[in-house]
């Protein structure tokens, strides 16, 4: 998730980041998913990577997908990747974009495996849209989901220190700590409100749903796997 800030108003400054994946560790096959927030959730969720909640074997030559980020949100990963954050290198050669649009790229760090020997793992990003070129919402209704995405007013969010703790007036501005969590105060006395984390957690939930229906439906019948683990939405 970003909001708009900067000197000129017009910079996407992520304040929020999710990730969806299956987990195959289990006695069955279940989704998990993760979510960081503040200014540094970019930061936050490389440095989780390298936890090792997900191990080196199973993040080599994953691919991360967003869906409709090319243009604008994909940019925060991408200028940590260019900086060198936590030892993730962006690999130039693979950066693929079309029209200002990135539509995939690698990167490459050394991790530990399992057995603490070093590995070095590859991540590709994929952005979903240049392949399923509806809004996820669509996507949700093309791919019979149950799960469906949810509702946040986007153009109400802000960083602005100077809001927190305000209690909002009609369409005025809200800090994104007091946009975060269900049944956030509107101004109007409305209820039932989904904050960023539901609506986070659903956003990506339904990208790793449309993901393996896609997989299933595309490459399965021939025998051939094209998708695995995780997805990741950056907003």
């Amino acid at each position: 998730e970003t909001y708009l800030g900067g000197v000129d108003g017009d910079e996407h400054i992520p304040y929020a980041m999710g990730m969806a994946y299956w987990r195959d560790d289990l006695d069955s096959l279940q989704y998990q998913t993760q979510t960081w927030y503040g200014l540094t959730c970019v930061d936050a969720w490389f440095s989780w990577l390298e936890s090792g909640e997900m191990n080196a074997e199973r993040l080599n030559n994953s691919y991360l997908v967003f869906h409709n980020g090319g243009k604008f949100d994909v940019a925060a990963v991408l200028s940590r990747l260019i900086l060198g954050v936590h030892g993730w290198n962006l690999q130039a050669s693979s950066l693929v974009e079309n029209n200002g649009r990135i539509i995939s790229f690698h990167c490459v760090n050394v991790l530990p495996r399992e057995d603490g020997k070093p590995k070095q793992v590859k991540l590709k990003f994929r952005d979903s849209f240049c392949f399923l070129s509806q809004s996820l919402r669509a996507l949700c209704k093309s791919f019979d989901l149950t799960t469906v995405k949810g509702y946040i007013p986007h153009h109400r969010v802000s960083g602005d220190p100077i809001l927190e703790g305000r209690t909002p007036t009609n369409d005025s501005m809200i800090h994104y700590n007091d946009m975060k969590e269900d049944g956030w105060d509107d101004g109007k006395g409305t209820d039932g409100l989904m904050g960023s984390r539901k609506y986070l957690e659903l956003d990506v939930i339904t990208l790793l749903l449309i993901m393996s229906k896609y997989s299933e439906d595309m490459f399965e019948p021939v025998s051939y796997t094209h998708l695995t683990l995780p997805t990741n939405r950056e907003v």
